[in-house]
């Protein structure tokens, strides 16, 4: 309600378009729209980025810190460290664990992939 947002409550719109709706509905279309025009510039969509753009994070930290992979996944924007590691693996094909571990015997490519095939 208005009332929720304080003072600034009274200049938010109560409808969008001409149909009336609700916050969270509010809120899931402006998302829609704005995936939709991060698609068309982008060339992939918000998810996409976002997986992306978190993986390098982690990338990143697991070559660079001794944090836990736990901790990692937190860092990275990932609340269960099970699907972190999951994702991850899905998108490096390897485990976070390993990944460090081929990182720091510096068998991994610039691009994070393998410098060679077992």
């Amino acid at each position: 309600t208005p009332a929720s947002f304080g003072a600034a409550g009274g200049c938010l719109p109560n409808s969008f378009s001409g149909i009336h709706l609700t916050g969270s509905l509010l809120f899931s279309a402006l998302f829609e729209t704005l995936s939709k025009l991060i698609q068309e510039n982008a060339g992939e969509n918000f998810t996409t980025i976002m997986i992306r753009l978190r993986i390098q994070k982690a990338k990143d930290l697991l070559a660079t810190t001794d944090y836990t992979v736990t901790r990692i996944s937190e860092l990275s924007g990932y609340s269960k460290p099970d699907y972190f590691a999951f994702v991850f693996k899905k998108e490096t094909g390897m485990p976070p664990s390993y990944y460090r571990k081929k990182q720091s015997e510096n068998q991994l490519t610039p691009n994070g992939s393998l410098s060679h095939t077992f």
